[in-house]
């Protein structure tokens, strides 16, 4: 068995002495490979399935947003609200819509005087 490292990538990995990988979420399948799964709203999230248990591990530090080792602590993203505002589409300009409304209100209140 591979040794168990406490950071790989720039990332701490999340340690676990109650799973036989050594990390949290990380599984070993009969096949040899690594499956690595998080808990979301009470609920078993499948990440992947990688070919080895630090592989696995840097897959769940990246998807519960663990910070790069060097950093520290630092408080939670606001996962949430950072998906929604970079996918959101960017609102509609109505600066241009309004200009030619009033462009077309002034050619028609110059053609009706």
């Amino acid at each position: 068995a591979a040794a168990v490292v406490p950071e790989a990538e720039g990332l701490r990995l999340h340690l676990s002495s109650n799973n036989r990988t050594g990390y949290k979420g990380v599984y070993r399948l009969t096949s040899g490979s690594f499956e690595v799964t998080k808990c979301e709203n009470g609920k078993a999230v499948y990440l992947g399935c990688f070919g080895t248990a630090v592989e696995a591990a840097v897959a769940y530090a990246r998807a519960v947003h663990e910070v790069p080792a060097c950093q520290g602590e630092a408080p939670p993203l606001p996962a949430k609200r950072a998906l929604e505002s970079a996918t959101a589409p960017p609102p509609p300009k109505r600066r241009s819509s309004s200009g030619s409304a009033a462009a077309s209100s002034s050619s028609s209140a110059s053609s009706s005087s």
